[in-house]
């Protein structure tokens, strides 16, 4: 099939012309060309091979790691049996130098009895026992014998200070490898001398050859190792044959420092080197057996190489076989996903020619009907569209006119609001109430949720509001009436609404406040910003609540700020919120300017911090003051919505470095 044209859901058109001509010199049989399954059928004749590729590349990869299992176990083994050989020497002569520092004389005036025994001990236990020393528990010297002589006394040294006497002092063994005196690398061992209850009366230091033990690393087997030796736990080579190029790297370090008894490393030249290791039970040591990879897994990478490069060539033959009939298959399946691209791009009510009687003829002509019906879906849904964002056009400018338009209705009250909510309708709301005597009630209330739910509960609310405001003793009184009206109609929706009610006394120069749920108000003057104490649940959510009310003077130079949370919850392209603290000091520093100043230096640092950010949440503000004329502002101008304030926003973001 070939796609010729596409047409727009909007418009008709007639369907493009199949294109019969063929580039392909594969020709199929006439049977396979009438279906898409026998065509799949001859494909899969040919492709059978690519299992046995996949077996063979299994089997491959198996045998390769079954091979490298088996050499680094070898490794492992004897790795480990040279570690218990040397632990097992090691502890033998633990229990011989114990032995000892149990019947030397440590106590005995005589040291030519301590030298003569230190001697014979030396010279009937080890032949190959380089230096003999025995230490009181002040760390001096009291005999010190090598096969070559015995020290005199003026010779004899305090140790104190050596590694291994804060050890045996504490009654344990120590095991370290360091240099004789004749300059021969040797096993250094210390353990404490006791008495016979067993207390530590001063320490024995032997010195052993450690030429026995570097002839037993050197007889490991040359296949399974190039060299042995012995490691500590910081990577350090004690003992043995290590390769130069390998001591001292950062991949031997990082090793020595984990558990593992195996690893692949990386010597100086970069060559990698296959080890394994076994523990020695003292000193945290390790003996190490290493042999480079490449020899390591020489035959085992000629057997792969070969069997790699049959499969190769089994594999090349048969893809090539595979895209040329893969060709001839899909060329009309490639057309199809051309003209199902283009429906996707939304250029609904395209056709395409069905110049076929197989499989994919049936599947244009599905295609060729789906297009035409989502063209159809498409036009009814950008009418039903259309409609919707008629009616929540029309449902924003029912809602902005919900709110006042005009000053307080008590003269002695300066107030200023803006409200702009996060999407085209909100759950935001404010109103003022005046009462007979002189005394005015400002309602602010945030509805749960957004959009459309949040804008029938915010009509609903203030609705009863405006019905009961003046019927009700107090704030708190109110609330509760609220409450009892909202709750059964909000138990199914469980929706719920945050209102605050104050109410302003200009004769008492008094602000009266009961909360359910709101922010509590922000009282503010040029020297100091305090929250007023007044919290309580939401409305509709607990029946039968008790809300109290918190009375404060106010003076002629405080204002009164609230604010729903999507004020303090503004948040930048980094996800900050703008936060109370800047609230507070953006209030505070317009607090002496009157309530217009005061909104409009709160939406132009919001502005500031959002940037292009979009709202999250419905943002309302009111700033009250108990002043007929505020510093330098009209007292009565009041902002309903964060447009109307546009050009005092714009005075203040001036007026900014």
């Amino acid at each position: 099939m070939a796609l010729d044209t596409e047409q727009s859901a909007r418009q008709p058109a007639s369907r493009p012309v199949l294109n019969r001509r063929r580039s392909v010199t594969v020709r199929l049989p006439v049977w396979p060309r009438r279906s898409i399954r026998a065509r799949l059928q001859l494909s899969h004749l040919f492709t059978s091979l690519v299992p046995l590729i996949t077996l063979g590349f299994a089997l491959l990869y198996t045998s390769a790691q079954a091979e490298r299992r088996i050499f680094e176990q070898t490794q492992a083994s004897v790795a480990g049996s040279l570690a218990r050989d040397l632990t097992d020497e090691m502890d033998e002569r633990q229990a011989d130098l114990q032995d000892f520092g149990r019947i030397v004389p440590l106590r005995s005036p005589d040291r030519n009895a301590i030298k003569s025994a230190t001697r014979e001990f030396l010279n009937r236990q080890y032949p190959d026992m380089v230096e003999l020393a025995v230490l009181d528990l002040q760390g001096n010297e009291l005999a010190r014998v090598n096969q070559e002589r015995t020290y005199f006394d003026n010779q004899l040294i305090n140790r104190i200070e050596d590694p291994f006497f804060a050890v045996v002092m504490q009654g344990l063994a120590h095991f370290n490898v360091t240099d004789a005196y004749n300059g021969q690398r040797v096993i250094q061992l210390a353990v404490p001398a006791r008495n016979g209850i067993g207390q530590v009366t001063g320490a024995v230091v032997a010195q052993f050859s450690g030429q026995p033990t570097e002839q037993d690393l050197a007889a490991v087997p040359i296949d399974t190792g190039r060299s042995a030796f012995i490691m500590d736990a910081n990577g350090n080579a004690l003992l043995g044959n290590a390769p130069e190029a390998l001591t001292g790297t950062r991949d031997l370090r990082e090793w020595a420092a984990t558990k593992a008894a195996v690893a692949t490393l990386r010597d100086s030249y970069g060559a990698q080197v296959t080890a394994a290791r076994a523990p020695i039970q003292h000193g945290s040591w390790s003996v190490v057996i290493e042999q480079p990879t490449e020899i390591a897994f020489g035959n085992s990478r000629q057997n792969t190489y070969l069997l790699a490069l049959v499969l190769v060539g089994t594999g090349v033959f048969v893809g090539v076989w595979a895209v040329l009939l893969a060709r001839e298959l899909t060329r009309p399946i490639l057309q199809l996903r051309d003209a199902v691209q283009n429906l996707g791009s939304g250029h609904l009510g395209g056709t395409i020619a069905v110049a076929r009687d197989d499989e994919l003829g049936d599947l244009a002509n599905e295609f060729n009907g789906m297009s035409e019906r989502l063209a159809e879906s498409q036009r009814a849904i950008e009418q039903r569209n259309t409609r919707l964002s008629e009616g929540l056009s029309l449902a924003r400018v029912i809602q902005r006119d919900l709110l006042p338009h005009g000053p307080p209705p008590v003269p002695t009250v300066s107030a200023q609001a803006a409200s702009e909510p996060a999407t085209e309708i909100g759950g935001d709301f404010y109103t003022y109430v005046a009462l007979p005597d002189g005394r005015l009630r400002l309602v602010i209330g945030d509805a749960s949720g957004k959009g459309v739910a949040a804008a029938l509960v915010m009509a609903l609310t203030s609705s009863l509001v405006e019905i009961h405001a003046r019927q009700e003793a107090g704030p708190a009184d109110l609330l509760m009436r609220l409450n009892s009206e909202l709750y059964p109609r909000f138990s199914t929706s469980h929706m719920c609404v945050a209102l605050l009610v104050a109410e302003f006394d200009p004769e008492a120069q008094r602000i009266c406040v009961a909360n359910a749920g709101m922010i509590a108000p922000l009282v503010a003057s040029s020297a100091a910003c305090s929250y007023m104490s007044s919290y309580g649940p939401p409305l509709g959510v607990v029946d039968n609540v008790q809300y109290d009310e918190t009375t404060i003077v106010l003076e002629p130079e405080q204002a009164v700020i609230f604010i729903s949370d999507g004020i303090v919850e503004a948040r930048d392209a980094e996800n900050e919120m703008w936060g109370f603290g800047n609230l507070e000091s953006t209030v505070c520093s317009a607090a002496d300017n009157g309530p217009t100043a005061i909104v409009a230096e709160v939406l132009s640092a919001l502005k500031r911090h959002v940037r292009d950010t979009p709202p999250t949440d419905d943002m309302t503000i009111i700033a009250a003051s108990l002043s007929v004329q505020s510093k330098g502002d009209d007292a009565y101008a009041l902002v309903p919505s964060a447009d109307h304030l546009h050009s005092a926003v714009k005075s203040a973001a001036d007026r900014l470095p």
